[in-house]
């Protein structure tokens, strides 16, 4: 045996397939990127979107300044567009703080209980968040 093989710790199964300990890191590490670009890339967008039509929405004056930015509100999630790309925003948003959360818990803590306490919270919380934040959103 070459000393490569024996200094490895994974078996040759682990190895073929590409996972670790955790059995799915790579997906999780892949994942972790592919919504970290998708949040930078659509968090500038809602950032400057946002501003331009909250500046057009608060044409009156101070008494009506709220109502206005009620009404540029829906006209803004009135386009498909917007609301659109609005709930990718969250749906990558709530799928990399799920998955960021998860990687933390399965490296870090090593008694089965409160590991699996917290991976169940971590997804009873994510998936609520963003069903209302896209119903909200919607």
């Amino acid at each position: 045996m070459s000393a490569d093989r024996e200094a490895s710790a994974l078996t040759p199964a682990k190895r073929v397939r590409g996972t670790g300990a955790a059995h799915n890191g790579t997906s999780h590490f892949i994942q972790q990127r592919v919504t970290a670009l998708a949040l930078l890339v659509l968090g500038p967008w809602f950032a400057i979107s946002i501003g331009l039509a909250a500046r057009n929405g608060f044409a009156g004056g101070e008494a009506r300044a709220y109502w206005s930015a009620l009404e540029g509100a829906r006209n803004y999630l009135a386009d498909p567009v917007n609301a659109i790309l609005l709930i990718l925003l969250l749906a990558a948003g709530c799928l990399h703080m799920q998955t960021g959360a998860q990687t933390i818990v399965e490296d870090y803590l090593h008694q089965p209980f409160p590991k699996h306490f917290l991976l169940l919270a971590n997804v009873l919380a994510c998936v609520p968040l963003f069903a209302i934040a896209a119903f909200a959103a919607g």
